[in-house]
């Protein structure tokens, strides 16, 4: 079913067509764009849309649109913030995926566009229902609670010390000075992740103009910042063992059901499995959860249908006394992993139909952008080849995955892994034709050291002629005459004395390399009796080629072809690094 544009808001005309982030606040029923420069700041008063905008490699976008809804917001304005959501999604095409907010249940995902936190204030925009008076000029002191590794969630709670446990971070906004209290049980990532927030209110509510202090659970140690925590809640007093950490509002014991929307009224459908054939594209349907509602929109439903069916899940969870729960809405055939695994059988996606009018309109833009259509067309297939076997040649290199970004592992952080975390690996393999680049710039960085070697010739040998020429197999001499020629031989009644063009150094060996040679006790980092004037970074270069043989298990030559960080790995355990 077609949907007219002069149903949508033209406040979301132009929206979705570049990356980033999109807020407008619902202020009188209408939607209103939020300047850049406030994005961040919400109002526990108000409900808000965003959208996020992700361009992806082919030129296209992906959309994920949150309404936000505050604890102190009316009921009118979140039905409002509903309704705009669809019509959001209209605009874009109905590709989009749309998530309910509720202040203090955010989820991950809304919660990673805005770094490090969000913290939202008490009041809200004039409107129709309620305004709320902020008084900004008096400092009020505030308790806060800092879960998460990677996305904080923080929340507001009551300043007492039966607010604080040993599972979490709290962080008490004062005046003066931020503490920072580290429950016994967060880990090191939490800690971390609380500081940026610590350093947040600091610049925010400060002006970073205050004092900073971290206060460790159960180590008092008459230290002067805990007795001035301890003091603004009347005192120390042990915790309680029993903590009092909120639950992560997962119901996995609640059993799906599917209920069909008609005219703003839910029907239960009967059955016993879930089946993608349930689903009618000229309907809307409910999937309930528990935790969340997913609002399944069929394709041939019209745009008043898909508002009801979202005031249709709002209701739901009045009337289950679920403000927690999320709802998750859906367009047929833009349905996400986590949805389609709630049925027992889901089809998998047929391959879109081209019609030959469509497929010629794009063949004509082709060629009009210079592209040769024919060519492509004809071009054949690209035959997949295996890989070859990873040797330690090529380069490694190591991400690991933040919500949704990416964060780069220097050598020394490659080596360690959070059971908690994933991580993503990319190996270079090397060119088979050229060379490896590290084992490249090894060998050249070497040749820069080296010498040049001078041979052990007697002059008058090396000014003959006839040792310009290599020997003929027959002119080589036979072993039994190597003890004659081991020593000059006359000619021309004359005698024949060597003489060394370079004098050669007799109280230190040479390697291949013509560098000095030097004990691996005396190379070792902690050795007693150290060689100086080397390269410290190279000291496995002065080692001789038997010793390195021993000590690394193979060649020189086979070293220089690792990969740099594998030869620093070695060369730590060997202590030579």
């Amino acid at each position: 079913m077609a949907i007219s544009m002069r149903d949508v808001d033209p406040a979301f005309q132009g929206a979705g067509q570049k990356d980033g982030l999109e807020i407008w606040r619902i202020e009188k029923l209408q939607a209103v764009p939020v300047p850049r420069e406030s994005h961040g700041k919400f109002f526990a008063g108000d409900s808000y849309i965003i959208l996020k905008t992700t361009a992806r490699k082919n030129g296209s976008f992906q959309h994920d649109i949150h309404y936000w809804l505050g604890k102190d917001t009316s009921q009118d304005e979140s039905g409002t913030a509903a309704i705009k959501t669809v019509e959001l999604d209209v605009a874009l095409g109905g590709r989009g995926v749309q998530y309910r907010e509720v202040q203090g249940n955010e989820t991950e995902k809304f919660l990673s566009y805005f770094k490090p936190c969000i913290i939202p204030e008490e009041g809200g925009i004039a409107s129709g229902f309620r305004h709320t008076e902020i008084n900004e000029r008096e400092h009020v002191t505030r308790l806060f609670v800092c879960r998460g590794k990677h996305t904080v969630h923080v929340k507001e709670v009551p300043f007492a010390r039966s607010s604080l446990n040993h599972d979490d971070i709290f962080i008490l906004d004062t005046k003066s000075k931020i503490f920072q209290f580290n429950g016994s049980n967060s880990s090191i990532q939490e800690r971390a992740k609380a500081l940026e927030v610590v350093q947040y209110l600091k610049d925010t509510n400060h002006e970073g103009k205050c004092d900073v202090a971290a206060v460790e659970d159960g180590k008092l140690m008459a230290d002067a910042d805990a007795g001035e925590f301890w003091g603004l809640f009347g005192g120390f007093a042990p915790l309680p063992r029993k903590t009092f950490s909120e639950p992560n509002g997962k119901d996995t014991a609640f059993p799906p059901k599917l209920l069909w929307v008609n005219k703003g009224q839910t029907v239960s459908v009967d059955c016993e499995v879930l089946t993608k054939a349930l689903l009618d594209s000229t309907k809307c349907y409910l999937l309930d959860c528990g935790s969340e509602i997913y609002v399944w929109m069929g394709r041939e439903t019209a745009l008043e249908d898909r508002k009801q069916a979202g005031l249709a899940a709002e209701e739901l969870l009045r009337e289950g006394d679920r403000p927690k729960s999320h709802i998750i809405r859906l367009m047929e055939g833009f349905e996400t992993v986590i949805f389609r695994s709630k049925f027992n059988k889901w089809p998998k996606k047929a391959e879109a139909v081209v019609s030959d009018e469509s497929r010629g309109k794009v063949a004509a833009l082709l060629k009009r952008q210079g592209f040769n259509v024919k060519a492509v067309a004809k071009s054949a297939p690209v035959k997949e080849e295996p890989l070859p076997q990873i040797d330690c040649t090529g380069n490694l290199q190591v991400w690991r995955v933040n919500d949704s970004e990416k964060t780069f592992l220097s050598f020394s952080e490659q080596c360690k892994f959070y059971s908690g975390d994933c991580y993503i690996f990319q190996y270079s393999y090397p060119d088979p034709v050229k060379p490896p680049q590290r084992a490249a710039s090894i060998a050249a960085m070497s040749a820069s050291f080296e010498r040049p070697r001078q041979t052990l010739i007697p002059k008058s040998i090396k000014a003959s002629p006839e040792v310009k020429k290599p020997q003929s197999e027959a002119s080589k001499p036979k072993p039994e005459e190597d003890a004659k020629e081991s020593t000059p031989a006359a000619k021309d009644g004359q005698t024949v004395t060597p003489t060394i063009q370079e004098d050669v150094k007799e109280d230190q060996p040479e390697d291949e390399e013509g560098l000095p040679t030097y004990p691996y006790d005396r190379l070792r980092t902690s050795s007693s009796n150290p060689v100086t004037d080397i390269d410290s970074t190279r000291r496995e270069t002065y080692l001789s080629s038997a010793e390195f043989r021993e000590k690394f298990g193979m060649t020189k030559e086979a070293f220089a072809k690792l990969p740099k960080w594998k030869q620093n790995r070695l060369k730590i355990a060997l202590q030579l690094f």
